[in-house]
């Protein structure tokens, strides 16, 4: 029980699920209260004492064989001290049939975990991280992991389902549970923006080809804001001022960004020539000997 109220207690999730697989009630006893619980309960170190202390079975089912022959031919037939009445006998006469069928499928137990949605959107769950909506950032949840399947839970609302992931350190992972600014930058990939700045103007095609071309993955939100530009200023607008730029050989950003507000693209220029070649790609011109011999001469 995870919250003690002599009338509405709350239940542990995991407990309550079996009371509604089996269909019993529960029914927690008072706080502090020993002489409010069944008389059943002395069952148990009876059970421990008489089947269980200084006994092995070779298996699960002769434990079970043993255990229900004790049940009948045994504890069940003995006369409770209260009732004075054989169980057994009385199970028999008035119980088996009040008795429901067991359910058709297995209950499988799930666990249950009180969990908080973090800002970047995920919460973590056996130390696996599972994205939640951006609106639930914040939020205490309640998490109930089967074998297969993860699911969140809000106020006894499902507000997010997974695949169950076993490897520490996994990630789980909605794009779609991200805000839009958040989600427009992880859904516009490299292959994406050279595909859209085709689509605006051939310029402008091959202005975010090259900057794609050295580190795609470093130079991705660069891309991103090129293309960006043409919301402000059209794609002919833009496309014009890639052709400037690119005749320049320049890929900075904001040079790109002071020729659309500074209204350079109007003017004519020549035809776009290779841009600057990364550091990378340049060689020295001298070898390291020339300078070592260099510095031997100005010593003397």
């Amino acid at each position: 029980m995870l919250e003690a109220d002599l009338y509405d207690p709350t239940l542990n999730p995991a407990y309550a699920e079996l009371e509604r697989h089996f269909g019993f009630i529960a029914d927690p006893a008072k706080v502090r209260m020993a002489r409010h619980k069944g008389k059943v309960e002395r069952s148990v170190p009876v059970v421990r004492q008489q089947l269980i202390a200084g006994r092995s079975y070779r298996d699960l089912d002769e434990a079970n064989e043993r255990a229900l022959r004790w049940c009948r031919e045994e504890i069940g037939l003995r006369e409770h001290g209260t009732t004075h009445r054989k169980p057994y006998e009385v199970f028999l006469a008035e119980e088996v049939d009040q008795l429901q069928p067991l359910p058709v499928e297995s209950f499988e137990a799930a666990q249950w975990k009180e969990c908080t949605i973090h800002w970047d959107c995920h919460l973590i769950f056996e130390k696996c991280y599972y994205s939640v909506p951006y609106p639930y950032r914040g939020e205490q949840v309640w998490v109930r992991a089967d074998q297969k399947m993860l699911r969140v839970y809000l106020n006894h609302q499902l507000i997010k389902t997974h695949v169950r992931v076993r490897r520490a350190g996994s990630w789980q992972t909605d794009t779609q549970d991200y805000p839009p600014h958040k989600r427009a930058y992880l859904e516009q990939t490299p292959a994406y923006c050279r595909q859209r700045a085709a689509e605006l103007g051939p310029s402008v095609g091959q202005y975010v080809a090259q900057i794609l071309s050295d580190h795609a993955m470093r130079n991705l939100r660069k891309a991103q804001a090129v293309l960006r530009l043409s919301e402000s200023y059209g794609a002919e607008v833009l496309d014009q001022a890639c052709r400037r730029a690119l005749s320049f050989g320049n890929l900075r950003y904001q040079s790109l960004k002071g020729i659309l507000q500074k209204g350079l693209w109007k003017e004519s220029c020549g035809p776009p020539r290779a841009c600057s070649l990364p550091l990378s790609a340049y060689r020295f011109a001298r070898s390291a000997d020339y300078f070592v011999q260099g510095a031997g001469k100005e010593s003397r």
